[in-house]
């Protein structure tokens, strides 16, 4: 599934190096700004949008926790 407002930062531990860890982060990578506020969804009028904005974030995260177990899982002693 592909993200639109945040995504995973996976970087690998350095080739041929046992004692270093893999490293994830997720990234926000698209936003919006209220002053000093930032904002993962458009503005809602309605509790139903602000719903199915919810439900997305959601289903991105998902998504971001699957692609992570995947390649933690590559680097799995």
């Amino acid at each position: 599934m592909d993200t639109y407002s945040l995504d995973l930062l996976f970087q690998e531990p350095p080739a041929g190096d046992l004692t270093g860890p893999a490293v994830s982060e997720v990234r926000v990578k698209t936003c919006s700004r209220n002053g000093d506020d930032v904002l993962l969804t458009p503005q809602c009028v309605t509790l139903v949008e602000l719903e199915y904005q919810i439900d997305r974030l959601h289903k991105e995260l998902d998504a971001i926790k699957t692609r992570a177990q995947t390649e933690y899982a590559r680097f799995s002693f």
